[in-house]
């Protein structure tokens, strides 16, 4: 059951992102085709990508009606024509002003999350932030529920790699791991298999 959906709608694309407590719900749908798939927090990674969608049809059609213009324009000047032909370009320059004025407002930018179970996309707008804000707090709670603690059956240089790792994407505090870390050092001075009841 997801406790908060957050929907998106730019030109044809749709998301729908649905926050539940071990995984978000992820549906994202355009014209050709549609996706759903449910991603667990602690596998969603921490790079991002950006890729943006044009419309080229639209430029192409600015650029071809310039160039008509154009010619219309060295018609009438340079040839002579008649001043049909300067009518002509100047509604052609008009509609090429807003095939570019379409094209500019039909772009689609995406932040992408390569995840486990599909890719995420998230329309830059508004909602956004929102939405990578909230993927981001339930994937560090889910990592420190998952990795937070000492795993007495890793090696100890293992243990350190993991909570370097945790600590260099803001998972932990700097204080909790310099206290893993302290902790791990006295388990390794030891040389001994360590007592869970001995870190608490």
């Amino acid at each position: 059951m997801a406790d908060h959906v957050i929907s998106q709608k730019r030109m044809a694309h749709r998301t729908r992102f649905e926050f539940r407590d071990r995984s978000v719900g992820v549906h994202v749908e355009d014209n050709q085709a549609a996706v759903s798939f449910d991603q667990p927090y602690e596998e969603i990674p921490f790079e991002t990508r950006s890729f943006t969608e044009k419309m080229m049809a639209l430029r192409g059609a600015a650029i071809f009606l310039c160039l008509f213009a154009s010619y219309q324009i060295f018609s009438y000047f340079l040839l002579e024509a008649n001043v049909g032909a300067l009518i002509a370009a100047g509604i052609q320059l008009a509609i090429a002003g807003l095939a570019e004025f379409g094209f500019r407002r039909s772009n689609v930018t995406f932040t992408m999350i390569d995840a486990s179970r599909g890719t995420i996309f998230v329309i830059d707008d508004k909602a956004g932030p929102d939405i990578l804000a909230r993927i981001a707090e339930r994937r560090r709670a889910a990592l420190r529920s998952a990795a937070g603690e000492i795993n007495f059956e890793n090696p100890i240089d293992i243990e350190v790699e993991k909570f370097n790792w945790l600590r260099e994407h803001d998972v932990i505090t700097a204080e909790e791991h310099q206290q893993k870390l302290s902790a791990l050092g006295k388990l390794s001075a030891a040389n001994e298999t360590p007592d869970p009841k001995r870190l608490h």
